[in-house]
This record gives structure tokens, C-alpha cells and sequence, in this order.
């Protein structure tokens, strides 16, 4: 059984004609959850600053209505906090040794699994007012709405790399103290008027509205920021590719030309030593004729690879497609390529069905005539066979030898350019394009190359034409 492989596509990124410098534009799925998580990883470890502060304001609070409010309840709110503050530096610890370094997606797991302690941080703070406000003094409790003034300020700049963060905190803080007020206001007016509710509520919402505002564009200025830094990433990235591309490119062409000045060297001094011989000698003209005539074509044939592979490379490719009879065509490589099987005395048959096709001759020309020309080359014995068939998707062309294979290991890497099987040593003249020509033809007609092959028992090339034919 032979072994069988289809030819791997080329891809146009292969190509640097073909690709063009990508855009630094931040905007797809993958760049806006980096963008969300890059912001969570911005404001995660400035919480330890946010608590070293509150770990000093608490009992500046304490202390400042301990002779003038209930104590129990004031024990009780510095306690919960005491505790709550603790939790939550052990909880950005854990983020900074497991959560930090790790994937985009944790990092939002983290914070929708631990949103609730920011709402919770500030209930806490804004439960100043329902709990003491209406027991402690008036300068008492301008005092205290300095300080939570100065934590929404605070809580501004060091939320504001997350947006939905900041809005949950402050949001949270301000709603609450807004209940509690109005809802002092209804139950008792006098003490209300007293702590001149009716000038703090007007305050607190031109507050409110001032360091949302504040907020988000602050949010707005860092996550520009963030976009010109993956931005820049990706054109560097970019580059980088391109580069990339570049040194393969130049390396291409340089086995191009090392290629070509060995190859192209053998068929053009066998001419130069063939025209010595019929110079010194024009009797063996009959004997010298055929052999210029081999070597001329060896010459051209090479010719023909590059200019195939310039075209390519140059997306220069262009597929006209046209009426193809079948029988014509394969009269026509009959015609081309007899000469070279009988040089080497091999049969060369061709089994054409009665069929018309829509598709591009020259290419599909050239797509076989570069099978044929290539099972001639390493076929030493035996013969060579062109055939075609219908199939349930279309035609397929067979191209048949009896030459050397190839082995299993080596049938993907005869797909690339300038490859030389090692088995082949010594048979080929050619720059190691046939198979990678064919392939990268292959791909604007939409046909299926593969090929199955054994060593020393020969080679099956197949190109399937997904078109329905007319007989």
C-alpha cells in the first residue's frame, strides 16, 4: 500500500509581498479583556495604601466621637472595621501571590468573586452618619465629613484605573449616606435642621457628581494609556514579524542564487563541452544533437521554476479560466515531454477521458506538466502515466511512476522550496521547486494536491478539480 500525504497549504503570511503591516488599533475581544484585567492589576496593589490610611483614620474617628456618641455601638463599628481592614489586606495579599502574574481571565474571576468587600468598605464608612452623626456636635460632624470626603477623594484616584470598581465604591458610599439623611430628615426634622441636613444633602450631591466626573476621566486617561501600551506591543510585534519575514526572504533568495549558480553550472557546461566536441569533431553531429537538445531543455526547464516561483512570489498569479478539452491538453504534454521519457527510454503514456472542463489551461498545464517533467526525472526504469477519471467531487489527474519514492519521513519536506530528498541524490537538475511550485499553484484554482509513495516502488501524484464536467 502506498503511504499518502496532501500537500500543505501555503499561507499567505509565507509571503512578505503578501502582508502588510497590521494595525496597532486596540479593539478585539482578546485587547479588551487585557485592557479590563491590565486595569484590575493597576489599582490591586494600591489597595495596600488605601488600608495603610484607613488603618489611621479609624481611630482618628474613634477618638474623635468617644466623649460624644454611644460607645457600644462606636466599640462595635471600630471593631468590624478593625476586622474588615485586615481582611482585606490578606486578601490583596493573596491577590499579589496567586492572582497578579497569572491569565486575563482570573484576573476578573478575582474581582466579581471579591466585588462585595469594596461595597462592603464603604457601607462601613457612610454608617457614620445613620450611627453618630445626629449624637455628635456640629464641629464633630464637619470633621467627620472632611474624612469622608477626603476617602471619596481618595477613593477616586485610586480607583479610577477600574472604572466599575470606583462607581461601585463611591456609588455604595454616596447612596447610603443620602438614605441616611433624608431618612433623618422624615423621622425627625428638628435634629435634622439641626445638622443642617438641608445644606449637606445639596453639598453632598454636587460632591458626588464633581468625583464621578473626576473619576472617569482619570479611568479615561489610564486606560489611553494602556491602549498606546499594547498598541506600541503589537507594532512592535509587528515589526518583529516583519522582520522576521524580511531575513527569510533574503535567505530565500540567497539559496536561490547558491541554487541556481550550481545547478544552472552542469546543463551549461555540458553545452559548452558538446560544442568543443562538434567544433573538433562535426562528424558526431548526429550523436551531439540529441544531447544539446537534452541540456537546452534541462536549461530551460530551470528557467521555467524560477519565473513560475517570481510569479508566485510576486502574487502575479492570475487565474483565467476557459474551455479545456482534455484530449487536447494531454496531446500537448505528449508532445512536450515524450522526448524526455525517450531520452531515458522510459514509456510515457497519457489516458485522457472525453471530457471539457472550466479552468485555467495554462496553469493546469503547467500543474502537470511539472508532475510529468518531475516523475521523468526520477524515474529510471519502467515508465511514466498521465490519467484522468471522474469523481463524486470532480476530476482527478493521476500522475503514475515507477522511480525512486520517497520516504514517509521526507514527503512533507519535498513540499518545500529548494528540498532535495536525499534518496534522490545525484538525479536531480533542477532547483528542488517542482513539488513546492505545484502546490502554491494548486491554491488559486481551489485544487487538492496530495501524493502517495513508496521507496523503489514509485510515486502517485493526485490533483483533484472540484468542477463538474461536461462530456
Amino acid at each position: 500500500m502506498y503511504s499518502e500525504i496532501t500537500a500543505l497549504p501555503h499561507h499567505a503570511t509565507d509571503n512578505p509581498q503578501d502582508s502588510t503591516l497590521p494595525t496597532h488599533v486596540v479593539d478585539t475581544p482578546a485587547d479588551i479583556l487585557w485592557l479590563e484585567a491590565e486595569s484590575i492589576r493597576t489599582f490591586m496593589p494600591m489597595q495596600r495604601q488605601t488600608q495603610i490610611i484607613t488603618l489611621f483614620v479609624i481611630p482618628l474617628v474613634f477618638a474623635l466621637l468617644y466623649d460624644t456618641v454611644n460607645l457600644l455601638g462606636l466599640y462595635a463599628w471600630t471593631f468590624v472595621s478593625a476586622v474588615f481592614i485586615t481582611y482585606r489586606w490578606w486578601l490583596s495579599s493573596q491577590y499579589i501571590k496567586h492572582v497578579y502574574k497569572v491569565g486575563d481571565d482570573a484576573q476578573l474571576k478575582f474581582r466579581d468573586a471579591h466585588s462585595w468587600t469594596w461595597s462592603m468598605s464603604a457601607l462601613l464608612w457612610s454608617l457614620l452618619d445613620w450611627l453618630f452623626f445626629s449624637q455628635a456636635s456640629i464641629g464633630d460632624q464637619v470633621i467627620c465629613w472632611l474624612i469622608l470626603a477626603g476617602i471619596g477623594l481618595h477613593s477616586t484616584t485610586s480607583y479610577s484605573p477600574h472604572l466599575k470598581t470606583m462607581k461601585l465604591f463611591i456609588n455604595t458610599m454616596m447612596i447610603t449616606l443620602l438614605i441616611g439623611m433624608l431618612g433623618r430628615l422624615l423621622l425627625n426634622t428638628q435634629a435634622a435642621i439641626d445638622s443642617m441636613v438641608y445644606v449637606v444633602v445639596p453639598l453632598l450631591l454636587l460632591f458626588w457628581r464633581l468625583i464621578m466626573n473626576a473619576g472617569t476621566k482619570m479611568h479615561s486617561s489610564h486606560m489611553q494609556g494602556l491602549k498606546l501600551l499594547k498598541g506600541n506591543a503589537k507594532l512592535i510585534t509587528s515589526l518583529k514579524a516583519q522582520t522576521v519575514r524580511a531575513n527569510q526572504a533574503v535567505a530565500t533568495k540567497n539559496r536561490l542564487l547558491a541554487s541556481a549558480a550550481h545547478d544552472i553550472r552542469q546543463p551549461v557546461l555540458a553545452l559548452e563541452m558538446y560544442a568543443s566536441m562538434l567544433k573538433s569533431d562535426p562528424d558526431q553531429m548526429t550523436v551531439l544533437t540529441d544531447k544539446v537538445c537534452l541540456a537546452t531543455k534541462s536549461v530551460l526547464n530551470m528557467f521555467d521554476s524560477l519565473f513560475d516561483l517570481a510569479r508566485i512570489e510576486s502574487s502575479q498569479i492570475k487565474v483565467n479560466k476557459t474551455n479545456v478539452h482534455l484530449p487536447e491538453l494531454f496531446q500537448e504534454l505528449d508532445l512536450q515531454y515524450q522526448p524526455a521519457a525517450q531520452a531515458k527510454k522510459l514509456e510515457l503514456r497519457m489516458r485522457a477521458m472525453p471530457l471539457d472542463i472550466d479552468t485555467d489551461h495554462q496553469l493546469l498545464k503547467r500543474i502537470l506538466g511539472n508532475l510529468v517533467m518531475n516523475a521523468i526525472k526520477f524515474t529510471e526504469k519502467g515508465g511514466v502515466l498521465l490519467a484522468c477519471r471522474q469523481i463524486k467531487q470532480g476530476i482527478r489527474f493521476e500522475i503514475w511512476d515507477t522511480g525512486v519514492g520517497i520516504p514517509h519521513d521526507q514527503q512533507e519536506a519535498v513540499f518545500r522550496e529548494f528540498y532535495k530528498a536525499p534518496s534522490h541524490a545525484g538525479t536531480s537538475d533542477g532547483f528542488g521547486l517542482g513539488l513546492s511550485i505545484v502546490a502554491r499553484l494548486c491554491e488559486p484554482l481551489n485544487f487538492k494536491f496530495s501524493m502517495r509513495s513508496r521507496v523503489n516502488r514509485g510515486s502517485v501524484f493526485s490533483i483533484d478539480i472540484p468542477t463538474p464536467a461536461k462530456i
